[in-house]
């Protein structure tokens, strides 16, 4: 039910519930996403402390703060209707295909 509450681009969006054959238990159905988790995008792009030089580097940390500004819009967002995500990690953040960020298991 707190999925249907709030809508925002950078809040994963409850599409369904089903209920498993076999013993009942609930699972929420969201779209797919195709870059996985923030963690996972960091090390496909070589996120590092250091950084690196180029314009690669300079286009991928400006995606990395852009990353980071979506998950803050997206956490506040969800405190202005009253919902405190307890679980903020780089798991419950993925990243779609688009490089776009939603929030999830909250």
């Amino acid at each position: 039910a707190v999925m249907r509450a709030v809508r925002h681009p950078n809040i994963a969006e409850l599409l369904d519930t089903v209920a498993a054959p076999d013993n009942g238990s609930r699972y929420i159905v969201t779209r797919h996403y195709g870059g996985g988790g923030l963690v996972d995008w960091a090390q496909r792009h070589r996120v590092e402390a250091g950084g690196g030089d180029g314009e690669d580097a300079a286009r991928t940390q400006a995606t990395l703060l852009r990353l980071v500004w979506e998950t803050a819009d997206g956490l506040a967002a969800l405190h202005s209707n009253g919902i405190v995500h307890c679980d903020v990690k780089p798991a419950n953040i993925v990243v779609s295909s688009k490089d776009h960020v939603d929030l999830v298991r909250f």
